[in-house]
């Protein structure tokens, strides 16, 4: 029957091809156009990217897993970059606790905002975008930067106050994603830093010289080690704060750290 229907069309009349294309299939749109982190939830509301929205627009780029990687690795390095601002900072994270214990939210928050300003100065609202210029290409980077844009837009446009205008929400909403980096790189990490720092401080009593010295080798050692220290490593910081104390006071880490090896 098909040979049949061939035939039977007029002479001089080309064969159609079969078309391949599904029949529901829509118009042809362009895979960058579709791009975009906007999206609802479950429950009908915004759906929140998880980290930074810069980090999460690079990623739906069409990119190797090399630069992929990179990626990956410069969300690590602003974590790190985060933690290490804690540490340099603990006097104003000490502070920072104590009004919130207080109830002095206005002050904790002008104090966090103070750790914003020095951490991503000059760029509050898109500070990655800046951070991916290492690993994206210029096209590449104004495609992460609309699609960040587009998605930071659209979060404001639903959490607008009425005292507030579009930019102020913005910035508001910027101040919320850096207080869950700083929530995430503490709890990840300065926690028990800081315990173990705090423990130290309290063994052997340092004066403030030696304190900020104390705190300096810290935080070469977590710049050099990325948090991912050998026992060789760590025993070579340790070995440092040693050397930095006097002799009595020598003492009295040998004994903390005895007593941590072999508790009472």
């Amino acid at each position: 029957m098909a040979s049949l229907l061939v035939l039977a069309q007029p002479v001089g009349q080309e064969t159609r091809q079969p078309d391949d294309t599904p029949l529901l299939t829509g118009p042809a749109v362009d895979k960058a156009k579709t791009r975009s982190l906007v999206q609802g939830s479950m429950r009908g509301g915004f759906a929140r990217v998880e980290g930074r929205p810069e980090f999460a627009a690079a990623r739906l780029l069409d990119l190797d897993e090399e630069t992929l990687d990179r990626i990956r690795e410069l969300e690590e390095e602003r974590g790190l970059s985060i933690v290490i601002l804690l540490i340099d900072r603990i006097d104003d994270l000490r502070d920072m606790t104590d009004a919130q214990l207080a109830g002095d939210n206005a002050r904790a928050l002008e104090i966090l905002s103070d750790l914003w300003n020095l951490h991503d100065e000059g760029e509050l609202l898109q500070p990655a975008i800046d951070e991916l210029e290492a690993v994206l290409t210029e096209q590449q980077l104004d495609e992460a930067d609309r699609i960040s844009s587009e998605y930071m837009h659209a979060w404001a446009s639903g959490e607008k106050r009425q005292n507030e205008d579009l930019e102020q929400t913005k910035q508001r909403l910027a101040f919320s994603v850096f207080q869950q980096e700083v929530r995430d790189a503490y709890d990840a990490s300065l926690l028990t830093t800081r315990q173990a720092m705090q423990g130290i401080y309290d063994a052997v009593d340092p004066t403030p010289e030696q304190r900020e010295t104390l705190r300096t080798i810290v935080i070469d050692h977590i710049k050099t080690t990325r948090l991912k220290a050998t026992p060789a490593q760590r025993r070579a910081a340790m070995r440092r704060m040693y050397d930095a104390l006097d002799e009595e006071r020598q003492g009295k880490l040998f004994d903390y750290i005895m007593r941590a090896v072999v508790p009472d």
